[in-house]
């Protein structure tokens, strides 16, 4: 007969293949899906280093990353890039999941492992036609979870029944990466197996019938799982040289419960009419977990003790029903801290948490798939599924192809006109992009600029003239997240970060990030030109001379210092406020005959963060002898009601030097402040201002 077993398999390989292209109509650039192409353009194209990264919880060094510093060799373009990345996901995807279920049930046949290519197929082509977040294409989506979980459920059953070094060095290897992958994997996995492994070795220790060897084998996995714990620090020394948790909001029951509407809402959303694809496959995964459910229940009707773990026994001839009894089980385990987990921690931020939970799905069809393949009647229609299955997906594939729009998207999506376009306001990252090109073509001297995180990597990265635009915050501070901040701390590698201009958004409810017009020009130097790119939503603020620049400058050696990057802050006075005197150059100064009473000089805010620190003021005290023009001191006065001096001093005559020392607590020290007071009495002119770190 022409459909054999092994024309099956390449029947099922080949129609999965032919759905991967799908993928490709459905990548969108933006900041987020290209935060790889700019690190791979910094790490292996450009003068960056891997210490000036900050990643994500989830940094997904493997796959993802390595996937995508291949791809950024073998091909041009983002889009080239993104691609490759997904594609590879799908091939490992189907790889894992036939491996792990011939783990689970070694005497699945052929026919039932070339079924489960094709459900891989499926999800493919859901994916390419309503954009299900689960490749890399539309973001990242905790891959590295998914694959090492379906891994570890085989190492592991392979562990126990026949243990080796060569299985236990995988399993550490195995949860060591994926652990520094993706914080996912701590619910997706690692959690449950340890509570299962743990709860087992209870139950099995009770079971007379079970020998003592076996529970020595579970403590072992257990004992290995723990290891990786230790190794994956070991990879986040290594690899992680900046906090991806710091700034996030701390777990509360309010998180929890923002969690439980997202999970409620991604529900609606995913059963939802608007999306027929996703509604179509959302039905089938739920009437797949409610079959599964269905016939553990028949079974247990049918022998009580079909769930009874027996010794495993792997020998030829010998049983091996204790691999699906125990993968069962755990599915339910998996499921129940899988999903509590990621409400509990907060971790559900948006609607499409649903891909956290991808794990517990495959195995839900892994386990339906080899529940089925061991009933007679559905063994003999085995054939006639994977066929069918496939005539469907071939078809579903081509007519998606073929439909007019999305054959306009396939063949399009490389252009920047399928830049995401941001709906709550009206604005699009590729009209900016022409914009920008266009003034600079047109003469206006563009060189490097700031912007919110929405515009800022798909200008720097897309943009023909690749204008160097970093990320600010609307408070006007470096958003140091999913970025690099090599050009602050090494700017000699970088010389073409000379900032003369902005992107601004206008003045419109949800503006990206608050990185509007209103909140973003008044804390800016005054003057520069202001250029409008029609129907974008967005204004370029322009600087003829070096003011933004030295502007930008401060803000970064701010960020630097407050973050502990830098070990010393030296402002010139004419850079803090003041509300009497004059600014003379870079100094402050007030004399009698010019100046009230008042604080001259005062700043410049900062946090300090927990250690020792030397604080000094340079100044020139002209003042007849005798006669005190003020004092300087140190502290928090931003609260009228709870002023904190640290410290205070007196100028002596001439020009000299204050200096103190600061302990910061372990709770560090928010918005500190120097300012000194003059009296209206003599003169006096105020140099610089240094806050140095002694640690």
């Amino acid at each position: 007969m022409i459909f054999t077993e092994k024309n099956a398999r390449w029947f099922a390989w080949a129609v999965l293949l032919i759905t991967v292209p799908l993928l490709y109509a459905r990548i969108r650039l933006h900041s987020d899906s290209l935060f790889l192409e700019s690190f791979a353009r910094d790490i292996l194209a450009g003068p960056g280093s891997l210490r000036d990264w900050k990643f994500t919880p989830a940094p997904a060094y493997v796959p993802d990353v390595l996937l995508y510093l291949l791809a950024f060799k073998l091909f041009n373009g983002a889009e080239a890039h993104i691609f490759f990345v997904s594609a590879c996901q799908v091939v490992l995807l189907a790889m894992c999941v036939v491996w792990a279920a011939k783990k689970i049930d070694p005497g699945l046949s052929s026919f039932a492992r070339s079924l489960l290519i094709m459900l891989v197929a499926l999800v493919t082509l859901v994916s390419g036609r309503s954009g299900m977040w689960l490749y890399f294409y539309s973001t990242n989506n905790h891959f590295a979870a998914l694959l090492a979980s379906l891994l570890l459920t085989g190492l592991c059953l392979d562990f126990v029944a026949r243990p080796s070094a060569r299985n236990a060095l995988l399993i550490v290897l195995v949860a060591a990466i994926a652990k520094s992958s993706t914080a996912v994997f701590l619910i997706s996995f690692l959690a449950p197996a340890l509570c299962f492994m743990l709860v087992l070795i209870f139950v099995v220790r009770q079971n007379a019938l079970v020998p003592a060897q076996w529970r020595k084998y579970l403590l072992a996995a257990v004992l290995l799982l723990l290891a990786s714990v230790l190794v994956s620090k070991g990879i986040d020394h290594l690899l992680t040289f900046h906090d991806p948790l710091k700034g996030r909001v701390p777990y509360s029951i309010e998180s929890a419960a923002r969690s439980v509407y997202h999970v409620i809402a991604g529900g609606l959303e995913a059963f939802s009419p608007d999306n027929p694809t996703t509604m179509f496959y959302s039905l089938y995964a739920l009437m797949g977990i409610v079959a599964l459910l269905v016939v553990i229940l028949r079974q247990l009707r049918a022998d009580r003790h079909v769930l009874v773990i027996e010794t495993p026994r792997d020998t030829d001839g010998e049983s091996v029903q204790w691999r699906l009894t125990v993968t069962t089980v755990f599915w339910m385990v998996v499921w129940a801290i899988n999903v509590a987990g990621a409400i509990l921690s907060g971790g559900l931020v948006d609607n499409a948490g649903f891909r956290y939970f991808s794990f517990p799905l495959a195995l839900t069809q892994i386990l339906l798939v080899i529940f089925l393949a061991r009933t007679v009647r559905f063994d003999r229609m085995l054939k006639a599924a994977v066929f069918a299955l496939g005539a469907v997906l071939v078809l579903g594939t081509v007519s998606t192809l073929t439909r007019g729009s999305y054959y306009h998207d396939y063949y399009t999506s490389a252009r920047r006109a399928l830049i995401v376009r941001h709906e709550n306001v009206k604005h699009d990252e590729g009209a900016v992009i022409a914009c920008l090109d266009q003034l600079r073509d047109k003469g206006v001297p563009l060189q490097a600029g700031v912007a919110d995180y929405w515009n800022a990597r798909v200008v720097t990265v897309l943009s023909e003239h690749h204008f160097p635009v970093t990320a600010y915050l609307s408070n006007m501070r470096p958003y140091f997240w999913m970025s690099h901040i090599g050009q602050l701390i090494h700017p000699e590698r970088y010389p073409g970060y000379y900032y003369n201009f902005v992107l601004l958004r206008q003045d419109e409810p949800g503006a990206e990030m608050g990185f509007t017009d209103g909140a973003i020009r008044p804390q800016l130097p005054a003057g520069g030109e202001t250029y409008t790119c029609p129907q974008t939503g967005t204004h370029i603020l322009f600087f003829k001379d070096d003011t933004l620049n030295v502007f930008i400058q401060k803000t970064q050696q701010l960020f630097l210092f407050e973050e502990g990057l830098g070990g010393a802050l030296e402002m010139p006075a004419s850079t803090l406020n003041g509300n009497v005197g004059t600014v003379v150059g870079q100094t402050r100064h007030a004399d009698s005959q010019h100046a009230d009473p008042g604080y001259m000089m005062f700043g410049p805010y900062i946090d300090l963060l927990p250690g020792k620190y030397r604080i000094a003021v340079d100044y020139d005290n002209k003042s007849p002898a005798g006669v005190s023009p003020g004092y300087f001191e140190i502290g928090v006065f931003s609260d009228p009601q709870d002023q904190q001096q640290m410290y205070s001093s007196p100028f002596k005559q001439g020009r000299g030097r204050i200096e103190t020392q600061l302990q910061v607590g372990p709770a560090g020290l928010s918005r500190f402040e120097t300012r000194v007071w003059y009296s209206g009495k003599g003169e006096i002119s105020i140099d610089r201002v240094e806050v140095r770190e002694l640690n």
